[in-house]
């Protein structure tokens, strides 16, 4: 399965978000936490449980660490690459690359390809 940017954006649900925005009845606190997340002609768009939607420029989104991805290293501390079979034969990325890394040891299952950056989830 590819990682989609649909996926990312539901994965903004529950983090916090500060407004950049005047507080009003539509927006009664600066801090809240994302309810709901969108793409919108092609733009992000989140709100809170009692806030207006907000457009991505209007808001500050607190990652915290979940982004910050540690790859899975090498007993060098190297990155760790990876050739990958899918039902028995040898899996090439779309761009025709067929080495890959995980870059997130917290989530084993998913790929990123040594060319285009590519990723992709597996089982």
């Amino acid at each position: 399965m590819i990682l989609t940017l649909d996926n990312l954006v539901k994965n903004l649900i529950g983090m916090q978000a500060c407004a950049n925005h005047p507080i009003s009845v539509a927006n009664p606190d600066k801090y809240f936490k994302i309810y709901d997340a969108k793409l919108e002609d092609g733009k992000i768009i989140v709100r809170g449980e009692d806030t207006i939607w907000f457009g991505e420029e209007l808001v500050t989104i607190d990652m915290g660490n979940k982004y910050l991805l540690e790859p899975i290293k090498d007993t060098d501390g190297e990155n760790k690459y990876f050739m990958i079979k899918l039902e028995g034969k040898p899996f090439r990325c779309e761009c025709s690359c067929n080495v890959f890394s995980k870059p997130d040891k917290s989530r084993p299952d998913l790929y990123q390809c040594n060319s285009c950056e590519q990723w992709y989830e597996g089982d």
